[in-house]
């Protein structure tokens, strides 16, 4: 395992999950980091100083000793080969090979859910036409109940027994999700019982966002559809 030179300091946004999925993999390396935490009211990511470290504008930032990453992924990734233990892509090739392809497939969890979550959050509006709203949570559902899948009968995460990148990926972006309504012991029980396993570890815990923490969620109203 490599010494980091001085304690990594993250930018982070309270609630991205693209910033938790960061802090999350921290946290289950072990590693000790300051957070900074910014205001996206604020607009202080796109600064200079800040676009001098990523020209996107976007959060995470990682600055680890004389390195600056951004891009969540390329962060963990990052993690995973300075502080290769605890591992979180497993040794073997299978287990290697699957947790790289679900991480991957993350991807169209944001791509799935965003017009849903927009709904939610009250920056869509139905403009008196409620099909694309309702459309719009008809993709959540068929989205969970890929990951369900994903589950399958084998394992309390996505790669076996122990938690892997891919569970690290994956959940703030389903936790987002059940902030704002959607349950997911109704259709999806195995993705259910792996949501309580996550928030219950030291590394979700720690990371939860911070607004979160203050106040509550909005229900959407994604169970309140016909599929």
């Amino acid at each position: 395992m490599s010494e980091t030179p001085v304690k990594p300091l993250i930018y982070c946004f309270s609630g991205s999950p693209f910033v938790w999925r960061a802090l999350i993999a921290l946290q289950e390396k072990g590693i000790g980091y300051e957070a900074k935490w910014i205001s996206r009211m604020s607009g202080e990511h796109r600064s200079p100083e800040m676009l001098a470290l990523n020209p996107r504008g976007r959060l995470p930032i990682l600055r680890y000793g004389d390195v600056t990453l951004y891009e969540s992924m390329a962060i963990c990734l990052f993690l995973e080969l300075e502080h290769p233990e605890p591992p979180l892509i497993p040794r073997s090739t299978a287990g290697r090979a699957r947790t790289l392809v679900l991480a991957s497939e993350a991807s169209y969890l944001e791509s799935e859910t965003d017009d849903a979550i927009l709904f939610a959050l009250g920056a869509k509006t139905d403009d008196g036409d409620p099909e694309p709203r309702k459309a719009a949570f008809r993709k959540v559902h068929t989205e969970m109940a890929r990951w369900e899948i994903h589950l399958g009968d084998g394992g309390d995460y996505f790669v076996g027994d122990d938690l892997s990148l891919a569970d690290v990926v994956v959940f703030p972006g389903v936790a987002f999700l059940v902030r704002t309504g959607l349950t997911l012991s109704k259709r999806t029980p195995r993705l259910a019982a792996w949501y309580e396993r996550m928030v219950e570890r030291p590394s979700v815990r720690a990371s939860w966002p911070p607004h979160w923490l203050q106040s509550e969620g909005v229900d959407a109203g994604y169970d309140k559809i016909s599929l």
